[in-house]
């Protein structure tokens, strides 16, 4: 019984993406198909995306606490607080490429060159940490509270940066026309 509804409901949707001309025979109506699985494959690649970007976040999480967990533990010992908050950042930018490369991102356009890949993960760090820097200090001048302006700057640089890595560096390569393709 579930094959003969599943046949019905089959013919139904062919009658809906396949119609018939005037004279009754079918016209191939390759729009309404390709739509839908754009439509589809749109979904599902946003639930990919979003899924990245919770491993991202969780990656995130991580590797601030290693960072903090490594600037209160030199200060602790009588490291001064800014090359303590450095060695932290750094520390921390390291446990989250490695969290990236491995949980994170399917993708790794710079596999062969990973001290080129690990600098550009790092220059990516850095200008997420200068925007954040320009956007508490735009909301400070504007007279924000400080945990509201960084709360801002934390989520537009996390984001920023998530988008700016997956485009650079952890997206698939796209494929070129004509080279060999088929």
């Amino acid at each position: 019984m579930r094959f003969a509804a599943m046949r019905c409901a089959w013919a139904a949707c062919r009658e809906r993406l396949v119609p018939s001309n005037e004279r009754g025979h079918r016209v191939h109506a390759t729009r309404p198909i390709a739509a839908s699985t754009a439509g589809r494959l749109s979904v599902i690649a946003t639930r990919a995306v979003l899924r990245e970007g919770l491993a991202y976040g969780v990656a995130s999480a991580l590797s601030l606490g290693v960072d903090l967990g490594v600037l209160f533990a030199l200060v602790r010992v009588g490291v001064p607080a800014a090359p303590a908050s450095a060695i932290g950042y750094a520390a921390g930018l390291v446990i989250h490429y490695l969290l990236a490369i491995r949980l994170v991102f399917a993708h790794r356009r710079f596999r062969s060159t990973v001290g080129f890949e690990l600098g550009l993960y790092a220059v990516t760090g850095v200008a997420g940490l200068l925007m954040t820097v320009a956007i508490v200090a735009a909301g400070q001048r504007l007279g924000f509270s400080l945990a509201f302006a960084k709360g801002v700057a934390v989520l537009a640089s996390f984001v920023v940066v998530y988008l700016v890595r997956r485009a650079l560096m952890f997206s698939a390569p796209r494929k070129r026309p004509g080279r060999g393709d088929g």
